[in-house]
């Protein structure tokens, strides 16, 4: 209890506030000089009686001032929520007020950084800009889009002079392959260089049965990309197409590639650096060094890689540092590996042959029909396609891989195969075996990367190593098994 009557008492005392008085059940100040009361005092639990009569308080109705205490203290929480709302609101201004200076900012010095904000939405941006970072943010290709202008058939006025665009850790993926992403960025883009797409859950086809359709762009300026951290499961065809005639580094680590097959394009990019790390590699091809005549770094650790190199490898000049840690690589000595890349050139020139020509021509691969969407329409305005094929199941149906028949294009089969199937055994399914290895390699990737989490237990390390251990030996006896049947199909040819 407290009575402080008739003592000109100016201000509420903090004392008697709930914080600091939990227990205090009555309160006597009348006939002082007080002209407000804290709202916080509507918050005490406590508190059954309260005199105030006798004092200026012109903010609270006299009714109020005479009735419960209850009531008092039900207008102060009142009181205390619109403070809250108001300083929300002011909060909010702010913030805007904050927005408004930043991309002033940006409109003089040509950078601008959102990075980390975990935005959704971006305001429009302004024209001249040439560095833009938005990694860390919940932005979909659709907000990037509207806040850069992007236009049909012309390169964006926001983003015309971009040459340095970093999307890292968004949802550009949504809705959306890398093929049209990609595609996008170069037509609205047109002097951007450097290019970070990582861990934004992009595929190489659209995550919907049906397809974007988009116009092609003109050849890209582009000289780095990173790719890291998505959902590929092979060398973007696109990169080998020929539209990116300036790219010297790639960056793919952390994704599913098993096979390096697409580097065997005639257009491939003049790479300097590529990263492969975390992938799910078993095997390198000899004519690497064939496709890829200027590459100087190629890190290649934590694949499946065995048993060894390709002894061709060893006499590819270019290359200065490669990285191997965390293959089973057991035909070469642990010894020789810790010694880095020099070492191991020089042990693979002594494995080549006699009389081998120690350059491998790059094969004649024969590279995907081109998907059905593309078409000459182009996107729309928001970057928004919204024409799609007319009975996208039967586009489905008839895609290589989608259970459609091949018959009329499949190549023959070898005598061996033929000679069993007369005999009366069946043919061996190479479409369910081609998706066993695929469903197999995708579940090591994610047992690695399982694997290699922060703050994973010592007992789930030795299970999940166990599990990649049974999952490994089977994908290696698939993987035998598929080097058998393609040795058969084609021994009697």
């Amino acid at each position: 209890m407290i009575v402080a009557q008739s003592n000109q008492i100016k201000e509420f005392p903090q004392a008697l506030l709930p914080n600091s008085a939990p227990r205090l059940s009555t309160i006597d100040l009348a006939n002082n000089s007080m002209v407000m009361m804290p709202p916080e005092l509507g918050l005490s639990t406590s508190l059954a009686r309260i005199s105030l009569a006798g004092n200026p308080l012109r903010s609270i109705r006299r009714e109020v001032l005479q009735g419960s205490c209850e009531n008092l203290k039900k207008f102060l929480r009142s009181r205390l929520q619109g403070a809250a709302s108001e300083e929300a609101a002011m909060s909010t201004q702010a913030a805007q007020d904050d927005l408004a200076v930043e991309l002033r900012a940006a409109a003089a010095s040509h950078k601008l950084s959102f990075e980390g904000k975990g935005m959704t939405t971006l305001p429009v941006l302004p024209k001249g800009l040439r560095v833009l970072r938005l990694s860390g943010n919940s932005l979909t290709m659709e907000a990037l889009g509207g806040a850069l202008g992007f236009r049909k058939t012309v390169a964006s006025e926001h983003g015309s002079e971009i040459f340095l665009l970093s999307a890292s850790r968004n949802a550009l993926g949504y809705g959306y392959g890398l093929d049209a992403v990609l595609n996008c960025m170069a037509l609205q883009l047109p002097a951007l260089q450097e290019l970070d797409l990582s861990f934004n859950e992009l595929i190489e086809e659209n995550v919907q049965d049906t397809h974007l359709r988009v116009n092609e762009a003109a050849p890209s300026a582009l000289t780095r990309l990173d790719l890291s951290g998505n959902r590929l499961t092979q060398l973007p065809p696109r990169l080998f197409s020929g539209g990116y005639p300036s790219l010297q580094e790639l960056r793919l680590r952390r994704n599913c590639i098993s096979s390096l097959n697409g580097a065997g394009s005639e257009a491939t990019p003049p790479l300097v650096s590529i990263d492969l790390e975390e992938n799910c590699l078993s095997t390198v091809p000899a004519w690497l060094p064939s496709a890829l005549p200027q590459l100087h770094v190629l890190l290649l650790g934590n694949n499946n890689i065995s048993p060894t190199l390709p002894p061709e490898w060893g006499f590819w000049s270019s290359l200065q540092v490669v990285s191997l840690v965390g293959n089973p690589l057991k035909g070469i000595r642990q010894s020789i590996i810790v010694k880095g890349w020099p070492a191991i050139s020089a042990w693979l020139r002594d494995r080549l042959p006699e009389g081998a020509d120690s350059l491998v021509a790059i094969p004649p691969i024969v590279s995907p029909a081109s998907p059905s969407h593309r078409s000459q329409t182009t996107p729309s305005d928001e970057w928004q396609a919204s024409a799609f094929p007319s009975n996208p199941a039967a586009a489905a149906a008839a895609a290589p891989g989608h259970g459609g028949t091949t018959a009329a294009t499949a190549p023959p089969p070898g005598k061996a195969v033929a000679a069993r199937a007369a005999a009366g055994g069946a043919a061996p399914d190479t479409n369910a075996l081609e998706a066993r290895l695929g469903k197999l390699r995708a579940e090591v990737c994610s047992l690695e990367d399982e694997l290699s989490s922060p703050g994973i237990s010592r007992s789930k390390q030795s299970a999940v190593n166990h599990s990649l251990r049974m999952k490994r030996a089977e994908l290696l006896k698939a993987e035998r098994e598929q080097r058998r049947l393609s040795a058969d199909e084609h021994g009697g040819e």
